[in-house]
């Protein structure tokens, strides 16, 4: 939490996508001492043009929530506009992925479990021993070790994958085929 002028900012990070397919993710790491403080200051004007009163709160409790989800949008569309002048993003394009045949089936499990366990060592200061270091240590290299499995046995796998459709029907399966080629 930042103090500035009397207005607490509470520093998160938070990805906005734009219409063109592409993320820009704010990097709280690279904003210096002076574009924090802007932050608050543009954050802080911007809230003061924002009110909501108590009326507005008893109007929700009987039943005229709009008025709520309205603070609500005001809110956030005033961070995310404070946070878009102030501090510095980076641009991820959306279509930067790539197709691992078998990852529904054999990768995808172990890749939550590797992620949620990932969140829960860095929520606990990254420790480099201890016991959650080496969970996360194990279900990294599980994973790890899964997704190799299906960059190695690519041609396996998409064979498997069309034997499935042929069992299911031979017109999906010659739809496929045409696909894969």
């Amino acid at each position: 939490m930042i103090h500035f002028n009397n207005i607490q900012c509470h520093v998160t990070s938070y990805e906005n996508k734009s219409a063109y397919s592409a993320t820009y993710v704010h990097d709280w790491t690279k904003a210096s001492i002076s574009s924090i403080n802007r932050y608050c200051e543009i954050l802080g004007e911007l809230l003061d043009n924002t009110v909501v009163t108590t009326g507005a709160l008893r109007l929700y409790s009987a039943g005229s929530k709009h008025l709520i989800d309205d603070y609500y949008v005001m809110l956030i569309t005033s961070i995310q506009n404070a946070s878009r002048v102030s501090i510095p993003y980076l641009k991820r394009c959306s279509n930067d992925f790539v197709v691992v045949l078998g990852w529904n089936e054999v990768v995808k499990d172990k890749h939550s479990i590797a992620r949620a366990v990932f969140l829960d060592w860095v929520a606990d200061g990254k420790p480099r021993n201890g016991h959650t270091f080496m969970i996360m240590s194990r279900t990294r290299a599980s994973f790890k070790l899964a997704l190799r499995y299906c960059r190695k046995n690519e041609d396996m796998l998409c064979a498997d994958a069309r034997a499935k459709i042929w069992q299911a029907k031979i017109i999906d399966f010659w739809r496929s085929i045409s696909k894969f080629n």
